[in-house]
C-alpha cells in the first residue's frame, strides 16, 4: 500500500506541475497603512474585544497579551469615528 501511495502523490504532482502555468494568477491588491477600519461600529467593540480575549492563548509567542479592556482600547484606536480621543501608547 507505501508504494501505491507514493505513486498516487507523486502522480498528483507532475499534474499539479504541470497545470500551474495554465492556472489563472491575480497579482495581490496592495492596501498600504491601515490607520482606520471604518467596519467596525462602536457597538460591536465589547463584543469583539470579548471574543478576541477568548480566543487569546497564552502559551502563543507573541510580544503583548492584551485582556478585553485592552483590546477595546485598540479597537476605539483604528475606528474611524473614535479613534482620535484614545491616547495612544
Amino acid at each position: 500500500m507505501h508504494k501505491l501511495k507514493k505513486l498516487y502523490c507523486r502522480t498528483f504532482q507532475a499534474a499539479l506541475r504541470l497545470s500551474l502555468p495554465f492556472l489563472p494568477y491575480r497579482n495581490p491588491k496592495i492596501v498600504g497603512s491601515v490607520n482606520a477600519l471604518p467596519e467596525i461600529q462602536e457597538t460591536d467593540i465589547p463584543k469583539l474585544a470579548y471574543y478576541a480575549d477568548k480566543e487569546a492563548n497564552p502559551l502563543y509567542p507573541v510580544p503583548v497579551l492584551m485582556d478585553a479592556e485592552e483590546l477595546e482600547k485598540f479597537y476605539r484606536m483604528v475606528t474611524p469615528d473614535t479613534g482620535k480621543d484614545v491616547e495612544q501608547p
